[in-house]
């Protein structure tokens, strides 16, 4: 039986590690946020911490979502609540990705660019939406994620450099291999990951 892999900061301490992070990542960087947005990306990074919530479950098996896809769940709501968890669903991923995995989509034909221009407008977008149907300080937050989006991008990426979360880069590449070739080490290191695909299991970065 494949053994787990280490850890670099237990799961008790992985949010106060990332506040740490944060904190010095936002400093060094001279990026000034509300307190509230500072905890949000905290959160941000423990929930994406774990890999498998970058995949979704879909008929064919598991699947890294396009962007587009969350945004047109997001148009096609039946209601506000499933409109605004669309976005801040899209908005969220936007961001991890493009702090988290920037290598690996400046080697794809969608850069880092769309990401950030997606995740403005979801995290925008509802911001708007609060502001004015809710709560006039309730959507402070997601105006502000969407204003400094590229400097947050990088405050992202300096933090996933100094916990180790890039070696999370070669989670796409093991899985686009093991889906084109079979490779049983491509699986093994996807199990490892706590990723299990199915055979049939389908993969759509396009947008």
């Amino acid at each position: 039986m494949p053994q787990e892999p280490t850890l670099l900061v237990t799961t008790i301490g992985i949010r106060d590690h990332f506040r740490d992070q944060v904190l010095c990542s936002l400093s060094r960087q001279q990026v000034s946020v509300q307190d509230h947005t500072a905890g949000y990306l905290v959160d941000l990074l423990t929930t994406f911490a774990d890999p498998r919530r970058l995949f979704s479950d879909s008929p064919e098996g598991l699947e890294l979502r396009a962007l587009a896809s969350h945004y047109a769940d997001a148009a096609h709501a039946e209601g506000a609540e499933q409109r605004n968890h669309a976005l801040k669903t899209l908005g969220d991923l936007a961001l991890f990705i493009s702090g988290v995995f920037s290598g690996y989509l400046n080697r794809r034909l969608v850069d880092v660019d769309y990401y950030i221009a997606m995740g403005c407008g979801a995290y925008r977008d509802l911001h708007d939406f609060i502001s004015t149907r809710l709560s006039a300080q309730g959507g402070d937050v997601f105006g502000e994620l969407a204003r400094k989006f590229p400097q947050l991008v990088d405050v992202l990426a300096e933090v996933s450099e100094e916990s180790n979360l890039g070696a999370t880069n070669d989670l796409l590449r093991q899985y686009e291999l093991w889906l084109r070739t079979d490779s049983p080490r491509a699986l093994m290191k996807l199990q490892r990951r706590g990723i299990h695909p199915t055979r049939q299991a389908t993969i759509r970065v396009s947008h």
